[in-house]
C-alpha cells in the first residue's frame, strides 16, 4: 500500500468533513482571537464562525480554506492525521482512503475504461454487459468508500443484449477521483496512469488488470480460435503508449500500436482508435501469468488460453 499525500484542500469547496469540532476548537483557542475578531479576519459573521467551531456537525472545504489562510495554516494536516475521516456533500456520508491498495488501483484502472465521472460532478457510472462484474465493482466501492451504488439494467438499439450500469451518487467521491487522480469529468481526455500507482509494481499490476477488464479483448472461444490474442483499444494514443511501456516493465512485449478508423453505426462520423496487440505465444502466456483478467467472463476464457499455451 502506498500512502496518498494530504489531498483534503484539493477537494471541491462544497465537500464537507464531519466531526472535526474538537480540532477546530483547539486551533481557534491557540490563535487567542475572540470569535468576533476571527470571524472578521476571514470575512464571516461572528455567529457563523462560532457555529462552525462549536456546533455545526461538519465544516466545508470552503470554510477550512479561509480558516487555514487566516487562523491556522496547519489545519488540513491536523485533520488528515485523524485515523478515519468522514465526508459528505449533503446528507450521504462517505469515507475516503489515505492509502492506495491493490483494490483501489484496480477500481481506478477499470474506471479508465468506458466508465466515467459525470460532468455534473455528482456521480460515478460504471457499465458492463455482465452483471457479475458490475456487482464486483459495487462490492469494491462498498469496501473502499463505505458507499453503495444502484445497479440498473440498460437496453439499447445497437445491441440485442442488455448491459448493466452501476451508478454511485456521490459528489465527494467524484471530487476525490477527479482532484486526486486527475480523471476528467465527462469525456475522458489526456489520460495518464496516476504517478503513485506507477511507483509500485503490485499496484500497476492491479491497475492494468482493471484497464484490460474494462477495454481488453481475448477470444470468446480460445479452443476454436485460429490465432490467440490479447488486445486493448482506446481513443487516447498517449495512454496506450503508457500501457505499452508498463507492460514492457513486466517483460511483456506488444506489437506496434495500430491505428484503426471506423465509421459509426449510427452516423457518418469516423472514429479513430488505437490498438495494443499481443500475438506471440510466450508474451500471451506472460501477460496471463503477470497481469491476467479478473473479470468473471474474461477470466474463464483466460484460463482456457493458459491451458492451450502451457
Amino acid at each position: 500500500m502506498i500512502p496518498i499525500p494530504n489531498y483534503i484542500e484539493k477537494l471541491d469547496n462544497n465537500v464537507m468533513i464531519i466531526g472535526i469540532n474538537d480540532i477546530l476548537q483547539k486551533s481557534h483557542a491557540k490563535s487567542t482571537l475572540k470569535y468576533n475578531e476571527a470571524g472578521k479576519l476571514i470575512g464571516l459573521s461572528e455567529s457563523y464562525y462560532r457555529a462552525h467551531i462549536n456546533y455545526k456537525p461538519h465544516a466545508s472545504i470552503w470554510f477550512l480554506k479561509l480558516f487555514s489562510k487566516k487562523i491556522d495554516p496547519e489545519i488540513f494536516n491536523k485533520i488528515y492525521q485523524k485515523e478515519n475521516i468522514e465526508f459528505t456533500a449533503k446528507t450521504k456520508k462517505i469515507k475516503l482512503p489515505k492509502k492506495i491498495t491493490p483494490e483501489l488501483a484496480y477500481f481506478l484502472g477499470y474506471l479508465y475504461g468506458d466508465d466515467c465521472l459525470t460532468s455534473c460532478k455528482k456521480q460515478i457510472i460504471f457499465s458492463d454487459e455482465y452483471l457479475t462484474q458490475i456487482m464486483t465493482i459495487e462490492r469494491i466501492a462498498q469496501k473502499l468508500f463505505d458507499s453503495a451504488g444502484y445497479i440498473r439494467e440498460m437496453n439499447t438499439t445497437i445491441s440485442l443484449k442488455p448491459h448493466y450500469n452501476l451508478e454511485i451518487k456521490s459528489s465527494v467521491l467524484n471530487s476525490f477521483i477527479h482532484k486526486v487522480f486527475g480523471i476528467n469529468r465527462g469525456i475522458k481526455t489526456n489520460l495518464k496512469i496516476p504517478v503513485l500507482i506507477k511507483k509500485n509494481k503490485t499496484l500497476i499490476q492491479y491497475y492494468i488488470s482493471g484497464v484490460y477488464d474494462a477495454d481488453g479483448t481475448l477470444p470468446k472461444n480460445p479452443e476454436k480460435a485460429v490465432q490467440l490474442f490479447i488486445d486493448i483499444t482506446m481513443k487516447d494514443k498517449k495512454f496506450i503508449k503508457e500501457i505499452k511501456e508498463e507492460l514492457l516493465g513486466f517483460g511483456i512485449e506488444t506489437l506496434k500500436i495500430y491505428k484503426r478508423i471506423a465509421k459509426s453505426p449510427t452516423s457518418d462520423f469516423l472514429s479513430k482508435t488505437y490498438e495494443l496487440r499481443i500475438r506471440r505465444k510466450s508474451m500471451l502466456l506472460k501477460f496471463l501469468q503477470e497481469i491476467n483478467f479478473k473479470h468473471p467472463n474474461k477470466a474463464i476464457r483466460a484460463e482456457k488460453m493458459i491451458k492451450l499455451l502451457s
